[in-house]
């Protein structure tokens, strides 16, 4: 299995250097998945001899698959338990992985667009379950199933019914493109291809124009409503969507299959399917903060219950109508380890990879 541009589930770690192999994903979701499970009846001496254990098994995949860098959190409800850093952000210059190291994360990005557009929900703004047609013009996309409207959550559960990009939308290079320049680019992969709101099938365009809908709806511009209302909130100081002159100072260098040729740095068409820089201690806030259903570890509302709730539960499926309740949410999706519901999503960014998850069995969770 190779994790390709619709990320497949992938219980790992950020790798820079090879695309993993089936079996590299899943030692390390047996082993990290395992950890999280026993760290409750664990004393602490025995907890961190796990953790060590964990870097320990990391590190030799690390050194099997000519990885460059790798960094690890591991989290409660209410502080990080373990951080781990191994291998190097730049191998011509031989920086070493440390705090301080950006990470691009892909596709989690998504959590991040989804929360957005709950947190409209919440002002009152929009209406998850209103046609998308009410916010923004048809001409951002084409339905052709005229009698089944689109919906805003169908563009977050991938129900929209479209295809994913084209390779004309992945191929792109140019920077800080609008979104209103971006749906001008290659229109025709936003066109219906089955009946929206049926089945759920990936695709990076659908986040692209939800949060179209947010810079619609409150005359901002997205990525600044999300440093407003998400990453302020929880105390990010480094997260972008941007490569600025601090990214370029602090980011990880992305490497091609064999981990020594240099990717250059994707700037992505839209920005809000998987653009996000950060660092782990800022992932690791956020994923406490799920764990949290939307409150931070200092007791702080950041998003309510109910938000968090829904980001959880897919409700657009055809399987979700008739009562299935595990699956992809809003940019959130679940799996089950030694029967154990784990929710969260992983990113792949071209040189990167990327996942992050957490179960409330004993509100612990991960970024990796």
């Amino acid at each position: 299995m190779q994790i390709l541009k619709n990320e497949l589930v992938f219980d790992a770690i950020i790798i820079k250097g090879d695309e993993p192999t089936e079996q590299l994903g899943y030692s390390l979701s047996v082993v990290l998945t395992i950890l999280l499970l026993t760290m409750t009846i664990s004393s602490v001496q025995a907890n961190d001899q796990r953790f060590n254990q964990l870097l320990n098994k990391i590190e030799s995949i690390q050194n099997q698959y000519d990885v460059a860098g790798v960094s690890l959190v591991i989290v409660d409800k209410d502080t990080t338990l373990h951080t781990g850093h191994l291998g190097v952000a730049d191998r011509e210059k031989n920086i070493s992985v440390n705090e301080n190291t950006v990470f691009r994360v892909g596709s989690i990005t998504k959590t991040f667009t989804s929360l957005a557009l709950l947190r409209l929900v919440e002002q009152g703004k929009i209406d998850l379950n209103a046609e998308v047609k009410s916010y923004i013009p048809t001409s951002v996309y084409t339905n052709t199933y005229l009698s089944s409207p689109i919906r805003v959550a169908y563009l977050l559960e991938h129900t929209a019914g479209f295809h994913d990009m084209d390779q004309r939308e992945w191929d792109f290079k140019q920077s800080n493109w609008t979104l209103s320049q971006s749906f001008q680019y290659s229109p025709s992969s936003r066109t219906t291809a089955w009946q929206p709101g049926k089945y759920s099938s990936y695709t990076n365009s659908g986040a692209g124009v939800a949060a179209y809908i947010a810079e619609q709806v409150t005359g901002k511009n997205f990525e600044e409503f999300v440093k407003d209302e998400i990453f302020n909130p929880l105390g990010f100081s480094n997260a972008t969507f941007y490569l600025d002159d601090h990214i370029k100072d602090h980011l990880a260098i992305g490497y091609n299959v064999d981990g020594k040729s240099v990717i250059p740095y994707w700037h992505m068409l839209y920005r809000p399917f998987g653009a996000m820089n950060m660092r782990v201690d800022e992932m690791a806030a956020a994923v406490r903060m799920l764990i949290n259903y939307g409150r931070s570890d200092r007791g702080t509302e950041i998003f309510t219950k109910q938000s968090i709730e829904r980001l959880e539960k897919p409700l657009t499926t055809l399987a979700a109508r008739h009562g299935l309740e595990y699956g992809y949410g809003l940019g959130n999706y679940a799996w089950i380890r030694d029967g154990v519901i784990f929710h969260g999503h992983g990113g792949d960014a071209d040189g990167y990879l990327a996942h992050y998850g957490y179960t409330r069995a004993n509100n612990k969770g991960y970024f990796l």
